[in-house]
């Protein structure tokens, strides 16, 4: 898989400075933040270390965001959003290789941006998620779906059952978590799938297949 940058999608760290002196000091903070978890790890993410990395006063992160819960919740929503931008690439098209586009683009970006991935799960499961981070998951949960709801109609002309279509949703849903949550780990090397288009495309008949 090819890597991409997550970066790019928002604002550059090179124009951060620039932009925080027209006032969009949160887009300087979270790309900051993206920044560090990106290139330093999770480990080395404080408030302090972000004001570093935008270069503004270390009171800056704790105004925004309050907390380094606060700011991690922020950055969850904002992984679940790119996330969702990645499974979309062929939004204009959902077939059936939309279908497979969804699932490996979900895969994909877990495994080009890890630190971002293992915070997205954690805090969508915190005791208090934000309602913009719980908006933003169910976007990309909701765009996996909307993808199997179209290839079928596309592929047999007739809907899925409300039923088999939630039941198939998640069915996919565990499949292209799990295989990224093992992969990120390391621990795809014990199984014998290397390649996820080949096990999505295993999956993808399962999911088309006659209600």
């Amino acid at each position: 898989m090819v890597k991409t940058n997550i970066l790019r999608v928002m604002m550059t760290s090179s124009n951060a400075k620039k932009t925080y002196h027209h006032g969009d000091l949160r887009t300087t903070l979270i790309n900051a933040a993206l920044e560090i978890i990106e290139n330093e790890g999770i480990d080395m993410l404080s408030l302090r270390a972000c004001a570093r990395k935008a270069n503004v006063s270390h009171a800056a992160p704790a105004h925004h965001f309050g907390t380094i819960t606060g700011l991690l919740d922020e950055l969850a929503a904002e992984g679940y959003s790119l996330l969702r931008r990645e499974m979309q690439k062929n939004k204009n098209n959902l077939t059936a290789d939309s279908l497979l586009s969804a699932g490996t683009g979900y895969i994909r970006f877990a495994i080009n941006h890890p630190g971002l991935f293992r915070i997205m799960a954690k805090m969508k499961t915190s005791p208090s998620p934000s309602e913009r981070l719980l908006k933003e998951s169910d976007a990309a949960l909701e765009f996996l779906k909307c993808s199997l709801k179209q290839a079928y109609l596309e592929q047999h002309g007739i809907p899925l059952s409300e039923n088999t279509l939630t039941l198939r949703s998640e069915l996919a849903w565990c499949t292209v978590h799990g295989y990224s949550h093992l992969y990120i780990e390391g621990m795809s090397k014990k199984i014998s799938f290397k390649d996820p288009e080949r096990i999505l495309n295993q999956l993808r008949i399962s999911l088309l297949a006659l209600d």
